[in-house]
């Protein structure tokens, strides 16, 4: 069974980063920005290295107390194809948006769970905020991803499996929005 949970683990460590258009206000144009994040998993033991792709769909500048939306997607190449059946993959982020924002404060997102066959692409869910910037013209927002863990079971009813994953550089800065 060791053996089976790393070969899982090792995969599961391509996902399709899918955006979705939306409709912001004047002059705060979405742009898509893009972070490959080296991690390290901890998997029942055993360390695997992997990578996630970060992105962040915000506006390059933004008005002050004019809200607006920005979207957070992480994608995990190594969990498509899936490599077997997987049932109730749970996956868990954190990002933390930095500066004068309101809410100003650490995100917490989690996708699923879900059950994929084998053979099957994991999808990567967009999570959309709505923020207001609350200070000053120049003051910068930082939109930064802290951490990363998953939960699945190889068997319908199986023991629950998890994988707690560290960004090998630290907490990564994937955007920023400058106010104005």
């Amino acid at each position: 069974m060791r053996t089976a949970r790393f070969v899982v683990a090792a995969v599961l460590a391509s996902a399709a980063t899918m955006i979705l258009p939306l409709a912001q206000p004047a002059g705060a144009t979405p742009r898509s920005s893009t972070v490959t994040a080296p991690v390290t998993c901890v998997v029942d033991g055993i360390s695997v290295p992997a990578s996630l792709e970060l992105t962040v769909l915000a506006p390059a500048s933004a008005a002050v107390g004019h809200p607006y939306r920005v979207s957070f997607t992480v994608a995990v190449p190594a969990f498509s194809p899936t490599p077997r059946d997987i049932f109730s993959l749970t996956q868990d982020s954190t990002w933390d948006l930095e500066g004068n924002v309101s809410p100003s404060s650490t995100h917490q997102l989690v996708q699923g769970p879900q059950d994929y066959p084998s053979g099957s692409t994991v999808v990567a869910e967009t999570f959309t905020h709505r923020v207001t910037p609350t200070g000053s013209s120049g003051d910068l927002i930082s939109y930064v991803f802290d951490s990363f863990s998953y939960t699945f079971q190889d068997l319908p009813a199986g023991p629950t499996i998890t994988g707690v994953c560290t960004l090998d550089g630290g907490p990564a800065t994937v955007a920023s929005t400058i106010v104005r």
